[in-house]
């Protein structure tokens, strides 16, 4: 019932992945699971592959999502660089 549905509320969701640089899937594949995930670029720039963390849903665990983020933005570098070699 959370999922993304129709093609318009997909190219909604993926601007706005565009332009914060992550997405989150707050319970849409299953009802207890909340995933954050940022891009692994390749060595021409494109995105290859996601790095991401998964949760058990919980009010508390939501409210990590931003310092989730950060701790995979610190770190997409380093697997994009191994990644682009």
């Amino acid at each position: 019932r959370r999922s993304i549905r129709t093609i318009d509320a997909l190219r909604t969701e993926l601007d706005v992945v565009r332009a914060e640089g992550f997405a989150v899937a707050n319970r849409e594949t299953w009802a207890d699971q909340l995933s954050v995930a940022v891009p692994i670029f390749d060595r021409h720039g494109y995105i290859y592959l996601a790095l991401g963390l998964r949760f058990s849903w919980t009010r508390a665990e939501r409210s990590k999502v931003r310092r989730a983020v950060a701790t995979l933005q610190e770190f997409a570098p380093r697997v994009t660089d191994i990644v682009a070699g």
